[in-house]
């Protein structure tokens, strides 16, 4: 797996992904601020034992020919000698 989940739910303002292993009873749960994040990559290799979740504020390829030339595909512009942050909040546990 290796993917781009646009229009994440944003309850309370925050994209929210959780992944969860009802075999362990365990979750982690990936939550950021909607804006700026509109997505999250999510990255699982084959026969590997981890997920790689990744809030981002621009949409997979963000330049590439399958989007709408109109579309606002996320990418932060920032101009020379400014920053750009957001925050990304992690949490573990069990599932229940």
């Amino acid at each position: 797996l290796d993917d781009c989940f646009t229009g994440p739910g944003a309850p309370g303002g925050n994209a929210t992904v959780v992944l969860t292993d009802p075999a362990a009873d365990y979750a982690v749960t990936v939550r950021a601020p909607a804006p700026p994040v509109r997505a999250f990559q999510v990255y699982a290799p084959v026969n590997e034992a981890f997920v790689v979740i990744e809030p981002q504020t621009n949409l997979a390829d963000p330049y590439g020919e399958q989007w709408p030339p109109n579309l606002d595909t996320g990418m932060a512009r920032i101009a020379p000698g400014t920053t750009f942050v957001y925050r990304a909040d992690v949490r573990a546990g069990r599932a229940t």
